[in-house]
């Protein structure tokens, strides 16, 4: 069919699949970042789901709600949550939300020269904060959301302000940053006062909407706001288990290493099947016959194609039978076996008849 991967005209060695498998699998690469996204992203609309079924959940969850502008899934999931924490809050206490780009918008229309400053975020958010000590939930239970103006210098001495951090207050911020720089003094001033925040004594909690490239890049004093703001992140998987998953799986692609059958020990939920189906998928488009996948948990009659593979990858292989699947493949193919645990592992060896030391473990 047009738009289908052409095979190469002869199949590729052993090794060449090896050194092709193990440049996918960098941990520097696209395929890995790619994974990690896409975890994440099902991550969110999972507690999104959770969510809006009513289920409640901890108020301090996720307070930086990173997403990827080139995404609008991604975009579009991280705003609803950004959302759905801000009414969570709103059940215990008024909400302070400050759009950092509207507020600068708002200042240049005020007639004002230069970008917004840390004053600027100072006055306005202290004002405000004094008019929510009054602020009374309403007939759903909700306390306002309280959008902040832009003070002018001329009329900054004549408002009411107090300091922050303050802890007499009942407010929370939050924050939305629609920009992908750190160069302007929008951002200086954000962070400046976010940095006031994560050293002083102010206890709430702070949702900021941000770019990832903002929150990852390195400032050269290393964003300390961003851990100290960061709170729990209410996940079932863990990105650093993720990608030892990947790095586990690569490690078991050695060229060097002369046994056939190798052994990647990981727990379950540390995304081996998400990983090895992105695989399949990425392999498939690229045009890779060589390397095949086996699913232990689904029938071996309809995946006997799958033995044909100078690379076989075999999910769920504590389901399986080493010694049948040895026995089907070519001489040279690489095995590379999934299980969750060592335990597992000698178990199944030991009924397989797969004498320790014919194989390799990477744990």
């Amino acid at each position: 069919m047009p738009g289908d991967p052409t095979p190469p005209l002869e199949p590729r060695s052993t090794s060449d699949v090896l050194s092709l498998l193990r440049t996918t699998l960098s941990i520097d690469g696209p395929f890995h970042k790619n994974l990690l996204t896409s975890f994440d992203q099902a991550q969110s609309r999972l507690l999104l789901t959770r969510m809006k079924g009513g289920e409640s959940l901890p108020i301090e969850y996720q307070q930086i709600f990173a997403y990827d502008p080139e995404s609008l899934e991604n975009t579009q999931l991280m705003s609803q949550l950004f959302e759905q924490k801000i009414n969570y809050a709103r059940s215990e206490r008024p909400v302070i939300l400050l759009n950092v780009k509207e507020f600068a918008e708002e200042k240049i229309k005020s007639g004002d020269v230069g970008g917004v400053s840390y004053e600027d975020l100072q006055y306005s958010l202290s004002h405000y904060l004094i008019g929510c000590r009054a602020a009374s939930n309403n007939e759903d239970g909700l306390y306002p959301v309280i959008t902040p103006h832009y003070i002018p210098d001329d009329e900054k001495n004549h408002v009411k302000r107090v300091s922050i951090p303050n802890d007499d207050t009942n407010a929370e911020f939050a924050f939305i940053y629609g920009e992908t720089t750190t160069s302007g003094p929008e951002f200086k001033a954000l962070d400046s006062f976010l940095l006031g925040l994560s050293d002083g004594n102010f206890q709430l909690k702070t949702s900021i909407l941000i770019p990832k490239a903002i929150v990852e890049r390195d400032y050269g004093y290393g964003s300390p706001w961003v851990p100290k703001l960061a709170g729990t992140q209410l996940r079932d998987l863990d990105s650093g288990e993720i990608s030892r998953t990947v790095a586990w799986t690569r490690r078991a692609l050695n060229p060097e290493d002369e046994n056939r059958i190798r052994v990647v020990i990981r727990p379950f939920g540390t995304g081996k099947t998400k990983m090895l189906k992105g695989l399949e998928e990425k392999l498939i488009k690229e045009g890779v016959p060589e390397t095949t996948f086996i699913d232990g948990a689904q029938p071996m009659d309809e995946q006997k194609k799958a033995f044909e593979g100078s690379v076989i990858l075999v999910d769920e292989a504590a389901n399986l039978n080493v010694s049948q699947i040895r026995g089907q493949t070519k001489d040279d193919s690489i095995i590379v076996l999934f299980y969750p645990s060592r335990a597992a592992v000698i178990q199944k060896m030991q009924e397989s008849g797969i004498s320790e030391g014919s194989y390799t473990v990477i744990e």
